[in-house]
């Protein structure tokens, strides 16, 4: 158990897609907006786009916390986290505006 980078490091794993003469483009994995835009900007080519995330972000008991991978939530932490998740979202969505 650990992070991908204590356990098997892929870093920097963008410079590897490059190494194949891949097309890559690395983006907060987080911004929907910078999501949008390297995915609308596929080309028919093989691309690669590199989405840097945070685990559990959004979710306040979750972020970082690797123990999120395979415990059960209860119903009130479900709850918990679609309502961060959907205030997160409308924050986003207010702030483009």
């Amino acid at each position: 158990f650990g992070s991908t980078h204590e356990v098997a490091d892929l870093f920097p794993l963008a410079d590897k897609f490059r190494a194949f003469r891949l097309p890559t483009a690395e983006v907060d994995g987080h911004d929907h907006e910078a999501l949008r835009f390297a995915l609308d900007n596929v080309e028919w080519q093989p691309q690669v786009v590199v989405a840097e995330t945070r685990k559990g972000c959004g979710v306040s008991y979750m972020e970082d916390r690797m123990e999120w991978h395979y415990l059960p939530m209860s119903e009130a932490q479900y709850l918990q986290a679609v309502e961060e998740v959907e205030q997160t979202c409308a924050m986003s969505f207010a702030n483009r505006s």
